[in-house]
């Protein structure tokens, strides 16, 4: 088995574990996706790039895997790789609509993660960056009183050193 089967083959255990269900396209005619993957009524094509030579994943795989999305009429595209992306390629997909993830990113609570452990982890992180943007906000608001305070001592140190002039 060559690493590019192996590679789609550990690519669907994982998305399979994240509650999807995948199943490989042909290897040739394969309309730039090796899986399509469902949960529910969700379809997804998965494009899988085993680029750990040196070389990175260009815009080619996002054009491929955005044309299998459109092929397989799928709710959703998605780009595993290995290796690297281009900026380039981070870009395209960003604006056609294709996630991207490297192997080591497909766990619990990933985006496309369907299980009910995905979404609880979903949420306590949602949870967690709400708090943190509270707190932030009442930081900045506390420096805001501070200065401000600060600003009017100021101006009554100043209006007391006129006064007394």
């Amino acid at each position: 088995m060559n690493n590019g089967v192996q590679f789609e083959r550990q690519t669907a255990a994982r998305l399979e574990e994240l509650g999807w269900t995948c199943n490989d396209t042909p290897r040739s005619g394969d309309f730039g996706a090796d899986l399509i993957c469902t949960c529910g009524t969700e379809k997804m094509v998965v494009q899988c790039k085993d680029y750990n030579d040196g070389n990175s994943v260009g815009v080619a795989a996002i054009q491929e895997v955005a044309t299998a999305k459109l092929h397989y009429k799928a709710d959703l595209a998605l780009l595993v790789y290995k290796g690297r992306l281009t900026t380039a390629a981070r870009q395209l997909a960003s604006s056609v609509n294709v996630h991207v993830g490297h192997i080591s990113e497909l766990k619990h609570g990933w985006v496309l993660d369907r299980t009910k452990k995905g979404q609880h982890i979903r949420r306590q992180e949602a949870i967690k960056r709400d708090i943190e943007k509270r707190e932030h906000a009442a930081r900045e608001a506390r420096e805001l009183q501070n200065r401000r305070e600060r600003e009017r001592q100021e101006y009554r140190s100043k209006l007391a050193d006129y006064n007394k002039a």
